[in-house]
């Protein structure tokens, strides 16, 4: 990080209203030098005395500093610092020879032309060979027709691994500028950690259960600071075996705000399906009802067991007039969320990817398929056009959420 772009984070978080010995700890913590830190707070803050501040090695322990998390691990500065790492040096390796990835894109579309062009000299050196390799044999008629990919293997598994890259390095950018913890690599052991706190939410699928694209920070407005956590719910269901064994991959984006207070009674809000609106009008089921109905056609409230008056009451006040209008809100940004109040969490899950740059070949209903601008084979920079979109979907979501939570608290 240069001088520029420290000097702009300072004054955005100044105007915030972060304090000089604050920015200080964040920015050392940061892995910011105390010698271009100083100077900058001094000129952006007259009457700080520099003077009065220990030196970097009196913030080492910033680094330990854990970091609110809501499945309670322990999260630090230095959790994921060797991912991170390597994501900055594949970058600047790159940086160092910008051709090298488009050498070594176009030696791989050569392998794939030769090997399918060896595939095929069968035809004229053996057709009877070939068609068996092509058609398959034996008792159970399968075609070979697979085996044309093979040649194409080395190519598609480069493309993923460039394109992966350049997403991480975007993210790890936005977590930096923001202060934020990123950990660009997947995460089956996070997936135990939250489904032991929040089965309702993640106690989903039969195998492949992992978190990734993984965020916990701090969200500034210009009146409140909020803990929060994000990430990628990935998980696969697989039915029959065999022949007729299918797997179906689904990936949820979550999202956790930290209360400022810890609610007695956890609630379980789902997306109101068709059948559910129909029984509701009827006065069949265990629905709760509030006096929005935008709410009331957007949600169904869950809670375990048949809700006491007691449990009815503490509903309406949990969810008051407000409350139902920044849901609401939520909702309509976000297709098909759920949202679920547990202790000092408020978490919320969405069908598909909060960034639909992790995966452009998935395309989920209520979400654009967008498009990185960042291109590593054609020039290896960042676009900045990535960056302000992850932004500005961060800044969208985490406000709304903010807000919502401050009538929680």
């Amino acid at each position: 990080m240069n001088e520029d772009q420290l000097r702009k984070i300072i004054t955005q978080q100044k105007t915030l209203g972060r304090k000089p010995e604050e920015l200080i700890r964040l920015a050392e913590g940061a892995g910011m030098e105390h010698g271009k830190v100083i100077p900058l707070i001094v000129e952006m803050f007259p009457g700080f005395k520099a003077d009065s501040q220990p030196k970097n090695e009196d913030y080492q322990n910033t680094t330990a500093v854990k970091i609110w998390d809501p499945a309670d691990e322990v999260i630090t500065q230095t959790t994921f610092k060797v991912g991170n790492e390597k994501i900055q040096k594949k970058f600047e390796e790159h940086q160092k020879n910008p051709y090298r990835i488009r050498r070594i894109y176009f030696l791989f579309w050569g392998l794939g032309f030769a090997g399918t062009g060896l595939i095929f000299s069968l035809l004229l050196v053996s057709p009877d060979l070939f068609w068996n390799i092509m058609l398959g044999s034996g008792d159970d008629d399968s075609g070979g027709f697979g085996i044309l990919t093979l040649p194409w293997l080395p190519l598609a598994w480069y493309v993923f691994h460039v394109k992966r890259l350049q997403r991480d390095l975007v993210k790890k950018i936005i977590a930096d500028n923001n202060h934020w913890i990123y950990n660009p690599d997947e995460n089956p052991s996070r997936w135990s950690s939250l489904a032991n706190k929040f089965p309702k939410i993640f106690l989903k699928g039969n195998n492949s259960q992992e978190l990734e694209d993984e965020f916990w920070g701090k969200f500034h407005t210009a009146t409140q600071s909020r803990d929060f956590y994000s990430g990628i719910f990935h998980y696969a269901t697989t039915t029959g075996s065999g022949k007729n064994r299918k797997t179906r991959h689904s990936y949820q984006a979550v999202f956790a705000i930290r209360l400022e207070k810890v609610l007695k009674n956890s609630l379980l809000l789902v997306p109101e399906k068709k059948g559910d609106r129909f029984w509701r009008k009827l006065g069949v089921g265990s629905d709760v009802n509030v006096e929005s109905e935008a709410f009331n056609q957007a949600f169904k409230v869950y809670k375990n067991g048949e809700p006491s008056q007691q449990d009815l009451i503490q509903i309406f006040v949990k969810l008051s007039p407000a409350v139902q209008e920044q849901l609401v809100l939520l909702a309509q940004e976000n297709p098909k969320s759920s949202i679920y109040f547990s202790g000092d969490v408020f978490l919320f899950v969405r069908d598909g990817m909060l960034f639909p740059t992790k995966r452009t070949l998935i395309k989920f209903k209520g979400l654009p398929n967008v498009k990185m601008h960042t291109n590593f084979f054609k020039k290896v920079e960042l676009n900045p056009a990535d960056e302000a979109y992850l932004q500005e979907r961060f800044d969208t979501l985490l406000s709304i959420a903010s807000n919502t939570a401050k009538y929680l608290d």
